[in-house]
This record gives C-alpha cells, structure tokens and sequence, in this order.
C-alpha cells in the first residue's frame, strides 16, 4: 500500500507532464465561473480499483472544493452504465483534473 506522500508525489508529477503548461482548451473554451456536475460511468464489466488515489487528486489540487460522492470502493464490483462517483464544482477544475485522476 502507498503512503499518502508517495501518492501525492505521483499526482504532483502527473500534472506536470500532463499540464505542466496549463490547459488551453478549458481555459479558454469554459467561464471561469461556470459549475458542473460530473459522473464517473463504468465502461465496462470489472473491479474497482484505485478510488482513494481517484479522490486525492482533486483534494490535492482543487482549492476550491470539488465535492465527491463516491458510490463504488475499492473491491467493488461494476457492471457496464454503473456510476462509480459523481463530482460537482468549478468545470475548469474538473475538467483539468480528471485526467490525471483517472490515470
């Protein structure tokens, strides 16, 4: 099992390969006020592996408070069209986030 300093060293080097230079197309195309709600769906049939690094990322990253409710743990089974998490909050935040958490 990780620590959580190893698992916010890996979040940290995430998002400087992945955005290191910022993110043009969510910083552009999105208010910087503008709010959503997000759902992470199962594509397909498995287990859930992963969620308390899923979760980190955006209580790492996000100053302004990404909410999270988490539906699916770690260990739990999914079947296609299961939502495993669901967030709300600023989009531009979301957006830029959920690659590296999804990672």
């Amino acid at each position: 099992m990780l620590l959580k300093q190893q698992i916010d060293d890996i979040i940290r080097r995430g998002l400087e390969e992945d955005i290191s230079y910022g993110d043009i197309t969510s910083d552009t195309l999105l208010d910087a006020k503008a709010y959503s709600t997000a759902k992470l769906i199962a594509k397909e049939e498995g287990m859930i592996a992963g969620m308390d690094v899923f979760v980190r990322v955006f209580q790492l990253l996000d100053e302004k408070g990404i909410s999270i409710t988490v539906f699916k743990k770690d260990g739990d089974s999914v079947a296609v069209g299961d939502v495993i998490a669901e967030l709300e909050g600023n989009s531009i935040h979301l957006l830029k986030w959920e690659r590296i958490a999804l990672n």
